[in-house]
């Protein structure tokens, strides 16, 4: 009866552990990954993806030296999964942290702006902040058009993993569930 109850285990399990890594359709060998994975000691850390198998992600463990052997770490271990998806440049925040920064300096030098000479001391304000609106503006496109961010998209994780894996003594049954 033990054999048969094991066959039956496999047969149930082997589909959704084949699943597993068909649900990562993003994640592919050299993929760029941010992985938190506790168990195996991994919190937060930037690496590649060497070999993604039904139940296993292998990672490199030193992205700039190809000899070191890699990162094997169980997809039920992994808490969190992103994949690169480029880079972004802000220089729509920074126009208009720009545009705003630079009217309000341009409109309180206006104000105080003692050589001018017209009657209405709001006129002057109001100079003072289009022109540092605009000096501004410009400043924030070119800051904001250097800076760069990574962006990442977050491959979702089924919240219920099965495995079975083959052991010297028979097999070994796995289950995760994230909550």
């Amino acid at each position: 009866m033990h054999p048969l109850c094991l066959a039956l285990a496999a047969a149930l399990l082997v589909p959704s552990v084949a699943l597993s890594a068909q649900q990562l359709p993003s994640v592919k060998s050299g993929s760029r990954v941010r992985v938190t994975a506790p168990r195996c000691g991994i919190h937060n850390r930037v690496t590649t993806v060497e070999v993604l198998r039904n139940d296993t992600l292998k990672l490199s463990s030193n992205p700039t030296r190809s000899s070191h052997p890699g990162i094997n770490c169980p997809l039920a271990s992994v808490i969190r999964l992103e994949v690169f998806d480029g880079t972004r440049s802000n220089w729509l925040p920074g126009m208009g942290i720009g545009f705003l920064a630079g009217a309000a300096i341009g409109a309180t030098a206006g104000g105080f702006w003692r050589s001018c000479t017209i009657e209405w001391g709001s006129l002057c304000t109001a100079t003072g902040a289009v022109t540092g609106a605009t000096l501004g503006l410009i400043a924030g496109l070119t800051i904001g058009a250097a800076i760069t961010t990574d962006r990442w998209e977050e491959v979702p994780l089924d919240r219920l993993r099965m495995s079975l894996t083959p052991r010297r003594d028979g097999f070994a049954l796995g289950l995760s569930v994230r909550f």
